[in-house]
């Protein structure tokens, strides 16, 4: 471990690991979870920045350790198979960027509307992630948004449309039929700032 590496515990959970190095999870709460040596980008400041991408954590050890790390900026669970996030993720009132890129989320938590210091939010290639919740255009900061969408996307509703179109930098994964939605509600839908893969 570097120096100056950063050890979190959470109830039930431990979590250990230096920059680039390796994360060690284990359950100690007595259960008969086997221990998980896997590699991890965890930040010596892990209070403010996690990044636990391709780890499969027990959600009741993610819960805890994100409810345990309440001054998180950045937290990046990509490719972590979750088919939910933990609720705990709309309390971190300090986040700025959250990375949920290819997991089986079919939504966003309860809350979610809270984290209004975001600025980037990775939501691509969640298949069954299908709308943005309601509440979303409070998260007035949001810069970056990557999203995947398919026919199966139904319309959003004409505010949510124009807080779209708003945003610096809009990565739609699948169709493009956000521009016709757009001119129909009168918005003007900014192709410059809006990428389509």
């Amino acid at each position: 471990m570097e120096p100056g590496a950063t050890v979190a515990r959470a109830r039930g959970a431990r979590l250990a690991g230096g920059h680039m190095g390796s994360a060690r999870i284990s359950c100690v709460s007595g259960c008969s979870c086997a221990e998980q040596v896997v590699e991890a980008h965890i930040s010596e400041r892990v209070s403010q920045v996690l990044h636990l991408r391709h780890m499969t954590v027990p959600a009741g050890v993610l819960e805890e350790l994100v409810a345990r790390l309440t001054g998180l900026q950045q937290l990046d669970l990509s490719h972590c198979g979750l088919a939910a996030l933990p609720t705990a993720v709309a309390k971190l009132s300090r986040l700025t960027d959250l990375h949920l890129n290819y997991n089986r989320l079919s939504k966003l938590p309860a809350g979610f509307s809270a984290l209004t210091r975001l600025t980037d939010l990775g939501l691509s290639h969640n298949p069954q992630l299908r709308a943005l919740p309601p509440g979303i255009t409070r998260l007035a900061r949001l810069q970056c948004l990557a999203w995947s969408v398919s026919f199966a996307t139904p319309q959003p509703p004409p505010a949510q449309l124009a807080w779209l179109a708003a945003l610096n930098d809009l990565a739609l994964h699948g169709t493009t039929h956000f521009a016709e939605w757009a001119r129909a509600q009168g918005i003007l839908w900014p192709s410059n700032r809006t990428m389509y893969y």
